[in-house]
């Protein structure tokens, strides 16, 4: 993408008053229309006009890189840790032949994206999820492993969050967990595990924080793939494939008693989303003082009947499961964390039309990367597609202005990009297999920061061919430039610019017009009229810029006043 120009001065230019006429501006209208019943708030960015929520920058700063995936991500201060399956972790800007070993997890610094070295486990496979005790000293990990720093640990253990050095954990697991959650002195653990240290434990289990097991026990009938503790202490919401925990309905989510494990409490999210089975889940679920937030995965829409099946994110409240809002956007969800006023996603979205967004196209493009308001400010569209569930009028979120582009990973053959999303008050952090990020290569890491720390250098994105104006000669001296808007993946609203070129070479701003558009899916039309001595061949020349000052010119065309 090019940033041409100098900004002309049209003070500078003493023709401008003599041989031009007032301009006229107008918005002709949005190119893609008719988008159903959708959040009503104003729409946000890094610089967001009217108070809304403002997201981190879209650029993607210097992070290190893995040679596989990361599943799992938590930030104690200045800190990522990060877990999955991989062997190899090399500089950003590296090649993938670069780096040096390092096995299943790392850590590095938030503000820096510098590795740190002293931290330094060794897992001899990959690790699925990883929680942080309450004093943020000890790392726990549950995974497909079976040793650590060469000491048997059978894929539960914990570590220590300085040196990534074993601590005492007496506990182990017969099958693989998924999940683990931690408050106060209890650890929960989730998967798909039958027996826990030796006892019977149907996929859900708790463990002091040296590893000793406890009473807790509570049964599910799928694998449980998610959990979060209440910040109470008193509840356990568990996620999954599950349709019954301890016996009682529970259509891919529950909550539970974090000391006795029964289920006899208010989740009344059940009766809005179904998401269970086989093949549909409960994936992932994230927490703040007020809300849960739960991921969908479904690989049939409906389950084949009428199962209220969703592929984005559920909010809800702690105490009864209440839905505060939904997210319906189609194409699975995969993590959500929030960070102040909003919610950054982890998924494949390809349609959030009834979110007042982009639409499915041909070929599919997809958006790996979402934000989301915290708050509820409208309400879902209709579904008019008959295999998916309807979810129009429940409470919805503004989908905010805020587009990161990712590369596709080849690592697990699922063909996704992005898998954990994490983060603090001034960055959110990406982890998966993606191979490139905003067309520039990084393996399977990234972070974004808020705009003050951030370089703010990802601007408009066209210019060329793909912005250049259309010119229509009135009569009378006047001439119609009309453009379609230019873009942005950080910011909505532009200043665009129409540069005129006169026959004795002078150049001048014929008009200026703040043009927002919705990044490439809702890009209005603009035109202004502009006066010029009749006979004379004039070029006009588009200019984007965006609030920090990045910019993208068109080619120009040329025009015969009339």
């Amino acid at each position: 993408m090019a940033r041409l120009l100098d900004r002309p001065t049209a003070g500078k230019d003493s023709s401008m008053s003599a041989r031009r006429l007032p301009l006229a501006v107008l918005a002709v209208g949005a190119l893609i229309g008719g988008l159903v019943a959708a959040p009503t708030a104003a729409l946000a960015d890094t610089a967001p006009r009217n108070g809304d929520p403002a997201t981190v920058s879209t650029d993607a700063l210097p992070t290190p890189q893995i040679n596989g995936v990361v599943w799992s991500q938590v930030v104690i201060g200045d800190t990522v840790y990060a877990a999955g399956r991989f062997s190899k972790v090399r500089d950003a800007g590296q090649p993938a032949s670069a780096g040096r070993s390092i096995r299943n997890m790392l850590a590095y610094d938030i503000r820096t994206g510098a590795l740190l070295p002293d931290f330094t486990p060794g897992f001899n496979s990959e690790v699925r999820s990883i929680a942080v005790s309450g004093d943020q000293k000890t790392i726990y990990a549950v995974g497909n492993f079976t040793a650590v720093n060469g000491a048997k640990h059978t894929r539960i253990a914990a570590i220590s969050a300085a040196t990534g050095e074993n601590r005492t954990f007496k506990g182990s697991l017969n099958s693989l967990p998924y999940t683990v959650a931690v408050k106060g002195d209890t650890v929960y653990a989730g998967g798909q595990f039958t027996s826990a240290s030796g006892k019977k434990r149907t996929r859900l289990a708790a463990f002091s924080g040296d590893g000793v097991l406890r009473s807790w026990s509570p049964t599910a009938n799928r694998a449980v793939q998610a959990m979060a503790v209440s910040p109470n202490g008193a509840s356990v919401v568990v996620g999954g494939h599950f349709s019954t925990i301890n016996g009682k309905k529970a259509l891919g989510s529950a909550r539970v008693n974090s000391g006795s494990g029964k289920t006899n409490q208010t989740w009344s999210v059940n009766k809005a989303v179904e998401n269970n089975g086989p093949d549909a889940a409960i994936y992932s679920i994230s927490s703040d003082r007020d809300y849960v937030y739960m991921s969908g995965y479904s690989y049939h829409p409906q389950g084949g009947g009428k199962m209220k099946r969703l592929e984005g994110v559920v909010s809800a409240t702690w105490g009864s499961g209440a839905v505060h809002w939904l997210e319906d956007c189609k194409g699975d969800s995969y993590d959500s964390f929030p960070i102040g006023d909003v919610v950054y996603t982890a998924s494949h979205a390809h349609d959030c039309s009834t979110m007042g967004a982009f639409k499915q196209t041909k070929p599919i493009r997809y958006n790996h990367s979402l934000a989301f308001s915290r708050d509820a400010t409208g309400k879902v569209g209709t579904q008019k597609k008959k295999q998916y569930t309807n979810f129009g009028g429940k409470p919805a979120p503004t989908l905010l202005d805020w587009y990161p582009s990712w590369k596709i990973g080849q690592y697990t053959g699922l063909k996704q990009a992005v898998w954990s999303v994490s983060g603090n008050a001034q960055y959110v952090v990406y982890g998966g297999e993606f191979l490139a990020v905003n067309g520039n290569a990084q393996q399977g890491l990234t972070r974004f920061a808020i705009s003050s720390l951030a370089p703010n250098q990802d601007g408009p994105r066209l210019d060329g061919s793909e912005f250049a104006p259309k010119l229509k000669a009135l009569g009378g001296g006047r001439v119609s430039v009309s453009f379609q808007a230019n873009f942005d993946r950080d910011n909505k609203y532009l200043t665009t610019e129409v540069l005129r070129y006169q026959p004795d070479g002078a150049v001048s701003v014929a008009c200026t017009i703040s043009t927002p558009a919705r990044y490439y899916f809702s890009r209005p039309t603009y035109s202004c009229t502009d006066a010029f001595t009749p006979g004379a061949q004039v070029s006009y020349r588009l200019r984007a810029v965006d609030p920090f000052g990045n910019r993208a010119t068109g080619d120009p065309r040329t025009i015969t006043v009339q």
